[in-house]
This record gives structure tokens, C-alpha cells and sequence, in this order.
């Protein structure tokens, strides 16, 4: 019997997963969301809490975010490799998650001494839980028949990062609340508490689903029970066949690096998006939620025609390669059209000094020496790249680069590879925020932008001198 046939026999002996699939898509863009939800409130809702709150703290806490992530996804991998049902894997991570939102919208009700310790608790809480992400990616990775495959993983890996570029405009939903909103039974229902109380709805809704309708088991699967996890060559043709049955190292490394490139840059830009428009336009908080809100709303729905197109149109039959380093050149153009070139006009303004904080006016902090000589990048110019360059590049290497990835690891549970990537992705979610609040705060953005300029240039040459490498061998 050839392979074509063989394949063909056992997928079709494999139970329907469309609804298994549909849901691990869903639960990868919760996930996303949860990466960054809070990313352009966090700040000024402890501020409000704590006055002396600071910007090194700040991206403290939201690295903390990926330790969990990083300690945890590994862990979740190694397990669910040795157990036939993911189901209760993934109602712990989902409680893990709804236990850390309910800490975090609770620091409001907290003595200020506190809320520091409370907030990186709820965020490491929220970071363990989605660790999961390993699981649940390598589930769509080899679920279901093969031909559908790559559709299946273009949605979910773009589902995830969709959730990371729309996680910040969901405070937007909420603003109606205000910075001060209501008070029910002692639980404070602001702008910056909502969405927190929103996500642990969401997750009680997946819970249930897992209980009653989902079946996350390994009869959906098919894999090869003999694959080894290291490849004695990297060759792309002459493969002998016990090299096939193994992963490709050089391929594989080439794969991560991109992909924390990409976890750099997500983490680069929303994690100051919020102190940098403030500086930089004299957004107050408010308009600072709303308008990055809205811009990074516009990205996203520029990103779902791409992920649509990626998934199940004409993009799904490009070449996976070409397609990526397309991405990475509109993130390239993005960071370099926000670098504060001497013909943009400046300098920037400073915070009134009769100000209480960001509430009413925005500006640069008066601590901030380096907003003397910083130039402004034009409004315009910030909007434009921002939209197009964020809404394509993320779709253009994150959908195919998850695609590409299940494809070099080949036939295999893919649970511990996808938790090694997701690890690596983590790390550079953790040294990420402390890097970019640091350069920030100590030299403005435009060692910033360079840092993710030079990341993004080493992906990119990287991945044109392994070009040929990257390829699946059947």
C-alpha cells in the first residue's frame, strides 16, 4: 500500500474535529488577547492606585506576564504528550487564567502597599495559564486530514496574533465606564477592571464547552509514533529515509528565531504604545486607551482580510518563504519610518507642571531629558505605518511561519517542539518590555526602534541564507 493511500485510510478512520479545531482557533485568540489586553491601561490604572508607580516596574510587570508563559508551556507540552486527552490540561490553564484576571480587576479593593505584589501575582497567574498555547497548537497541527492542515494552522497561529493586536483596543469597549465607574457590592467597574471581569466570563463559557462539548483526545490525531526528535542532516534533497523520520535542527532553530523576532516586536510597540503616544501627541490616559484602541482596531481588521487570504484563499498556495520575508520588510519600513529623523519637526512638550498625572493633559514626564532634543514623528506618519504596516506584517509572517514550522517538525506529536518554541517566544516576551521601558525611559524611542530594526534585519538575512532549507520533505 503506498503512503498517498496508507494517509488517506487513516484520516479517514479519524472522528470529524471541525468543532475541535474551531475551538483550540478560538482559544488561541483568547490567548493573544490576554498577551496584551491590558498593555495600554495597565499603567495608568496603577498609577491611579499608586502615584509613585514606575516605568521600570511597568515592564517588570509585563514580563512577568512570560515567565509563566516560558516555565509553563514545556511543562504542558511534556504532559500532554503522555496523556491521550488534553481536556483537563486545558481547564486548569483556563482556570489559571480566570483566577489571575479576577486578582488584577481586584487591586483597586487593595491597600497601595500591596498592589505591585498583587499585579505581578495576577499577571504570572494569567501567564502560566496561557502556556497551554503549546498544547493547543500542536493539537491543530496534526488533527484532522492533512490537506486541511495548513489552512487550520495559518488560522490559528493568525487567530493568536490577531488576539495580540486587538487585545489593547478591548479597554476601548469599556471606556464608557470611565476612570472612575460604578461600584457593585464593593466590585469597582471602571475602564481599567472591565475588561479584566469580561475575560473571566469568557473563560467559564470555554470551561463549559470543554466539559460537555469538546473532545480534545488523541483519536483526532494522526502522527507518527516513530519519529525521532533530532535530524542527521538538513539537506533539502538526497534525504536518506531515517533523516525524513527526524527534526531538521538548522530549520527548526531558523523558524524560532523568527518567531521571537516577531514576539519582540509585538511587545516593543504596545508596551509603550500608551507612554509614547502621551509624549509624543499630548494624549491624555483616556485618549491614549481609545485612539491606540482604535488604530490598533483598523490593524486588525486589515489583518483578517490577510489571515483570510492566508488561510483559505489564494495566499494559502504561495510559497510560505516568499510570504514571510514580505512580512518582515513591513515591519522594517514600520520601525523606520517612526525613528526621529531630523527633518521631523520638534521638540516634544512636557507634562504642565500644575498636571496631576495623565488624566486631564498628556506630555513628555518632566524626568524625560532626552524629550529636549527628540523629534516628533508626524501624527500621520504614526497612523499610516501603523495600520499598514502592523495590519500586514503580522498576518504575512506569523500565519505562514506556524504553517512552515508544523511542516519541518513533520508527522509527529508536535506538543514538546511546539512548548520549545512557545518557550523561546516567551523569553523574548520577558527581556522584550524590560528593554523597550528601559531604552525608553532613559534615551526615548529611538533606540528602541533601532534595537527592533537590527532583530528584524538579522531574521531577515537569516532566513534568505537558509532559504532553501526551509522547505517540508515529504
Amino acid at each position: 500500500m503506498d503512503t498517498t493511500l496508507s494517509e488517506r485510510l487513516i484520516d479517514s478512520s479519524k472522528p470529524t474535529s471541525s468543532r475541535e479545531i474551531l475551538f483550540c482557533i478560538i482559544l488561541q485568540l483568547i490567548c493573544g488577547i490576554q498577551i496584551s489586553v491590558f498593555f495600554t491601561s495597565m499603567w495608568q490604572y496603577i498609577v491611579s492606585i499608586v502615584p509613585t508607580f514606575s516605568m521600570n516596574f511597568y515592564g517588570l510587570l509585563i514580563a512577568i506576564f512570560s515567565v509563566g508563559q516560558a516555565l509553563s508551556s514545556p511543562i504542558y507540552g511534556a504532559l500532554s504528550n503522555r496523556l491521550q486527552s488534553r481536556n483537563s490540561l486545558v481547564i486548569f490553564a483556563l482556570f489559571l487564567m480566570a483566577s489571575g484576571n479576577l486578582l488584577y480587576g481586584s487591586l483597586i479593593n487593595l491597600n497601595k502597599d500591596y498592589v505591585p505584589i498583587a499585579a505581578v501575582v495576577a499577571r504570572i497567574q494569567v501567564g502560566c495559564g496561557n502556556g497551554i498555547l503549546s498544547v493547543i497548537r500542536a493539537f491543530i497541527a496534526t488533527a484532522g486530514s492533512r490537506k486541511q492542515r495548513s489552512s487550520n494552522i495559518a488560522a490559528g497561529m493568525g487567530a493568536f496574533v490577531l488576539g495580540i493586536a486587538l487585545g489593547p483596543s478591548i479597554p476601548m469597549l469599556f471606556s464608557i465606564f470611565g476612570t472612575k465607574g460604578y461600584k457593585i457590592m464593593n466590585v469597582v467597574v471602571n475602564l481599567y477592571t472591565a475588561p479584566a471581569y469580561f475575560n473571566i466570563i469568557i473563560f467559564i463559557v470555554l470551561i463549559i464547552m470543554l466539559i460537555f462539548f469538546v473532545d480534545l483526545s488523541d483519536r483526532h490525531l494522526n502522527f507518527n509514533d516513530n519519529a525521532s526528535l533530532c535530524s542527521k542532516t538538513d539537506s533539502y534533497n538526497d534525504v536518506p529515509i531515517e533523516g525524513q523520520e527526524k527534526i531538521r535542527i538548522i530549520p527548526t532553530i531558523v523558524c524560532i528565531v523568527l518567531y521571537v523576532s516577531i514576539q519582540c516586536v509585538s511587545t516593543n510597540d504596545e508596551v509603550i504604545a500608551a507612554p509614547y503616544t502621551i509624549a509624543m501627541y499630548n494624549w491624555n490616559s483616556t485618549e491614549a486607551v481609545q485612539y491606540n484602541g482604535i488604530l490598533l482596531t483598523l490593524c486588525c481588521l486589515l489583518s483578517l482580510i490577510f489571515y483570510g487570504l492566508i488561510a483559505w484563499g489564494p495566499l494559502l498556495y504561495a510559497d510560505k518563504r516568499k510570504v514571510i520575508l514580505i512580512g518582515l520588510a513591513m515591519f522594517i519600513a514600520y520601525h523606520a519610518a517612526n525613528m526621529p529623523w531630523p527633518f521631523y519637526e520638534g521638540p516634544l512638550n512636557y507634562l504642565p507642571e500644575n498636571a496631576n498625572g495623565f488624566e486631564d493633559v498628556g506630555g513628555c514626564l518632566r524626568k524625560y531629558k532626552w524629550c529636549e532634543t527628540t523629534k516628533r514623528v508626524p501624527l500621520v506618519v504614526y497612523v499610516i505605518s501603523e495600520i499598514i504596516g502592523f495590519g500586514l506584517g503580522y498576518p504575512l509572517t506569523s500565519a505562514p511561519l506556524g504553517a512552515l514550522y508544523s511542516d519541518i517538525l513533520g508527522n509527529r506529536k508536535q506538543d514538546f517542539m511546539q512548548g520549545i518554541m512557545e518557550f523561546f517566544g516567551s523569553i523574548a516576551r520577558i527581556l522584550g518590555p524590560i528593554l523597550s521601558t528601559y531604552l525608553f525611559e532613559n534615551t526615548g524611542y529611538k533606540y528602541a526602534m533601532g534595537f527592533q530594526i537590527i532583530l528584524l534585519s538579522f531574521s531577515f538575512l537569516l532566513f534568505i541564507l537558509f532559504y532553501r532549507r526551509l522547505i517540508h520533505i515529504d
